[in-house]
């Protein structure tokens, strides 16, 4: 994924979820990134900062430098469970070459329902009430 995607799919999904996620609760709300490169790039910064979400809050910053911090647990990133039924669809089509890779891979996310994107959202926040609850902090070695 590279930083044009990324923000193309922050536009589409993190920033409806986020504005209807403000809604509801009252504390700040936290969307934890994963510091992937595309994540921390200066253009994301500044679409995330366009649509006053923090970065920091966001995607941290990478683990070499100030106040940076190491990638964070799937568990506590929805999205990871959205790329790994993504992947499973693909790799049951089994393709040989990169350019049938691409092209079903290309297929298959378009065919991923946002309504199931969405569920993933919403599943998280049972995995949010107990890391609040419990006041769980990752492992970070």
């Amino acid at each position: 994924m590279d930083t044009n995607s990324t923000i193309e799919s922050y536009r589409s999904y993190l920033i409806p979820f986020y504005q209807k996620i403000k809604k509801k609760i009252e504390d700040e709300v936290i969307c934890e990134g994963d510091n992937a490169r595309c994540h921390t790039s200066k253009q994301c910064r500044k679409f995330l900062k366009n649509h006053n979400i923090s970065h920091e809050l966001f995607a941290g910053y990478p683990i070499n430098e100030d106040k940076g911090r190491p990638t964070n647990s799937p568990d506590l990133c929805p999205i990871e469970y959205v790329f790994s039924n993504w992947q499973e669809r693909v790799l049951k089509r089994k393709p040989t070459t990169v350019s049938q890779l691409i092209k079903i891979a290309t297929e298959e996310w378009a065919n991923i329902p946002l309504s199931d994107i969405q569920k993933t959202y919403d599943l998280q926040w049972k995995v949010h009430n107990w890391v609040k609850k419990n006041n769980y902090q990752p492992y970070c070695p």
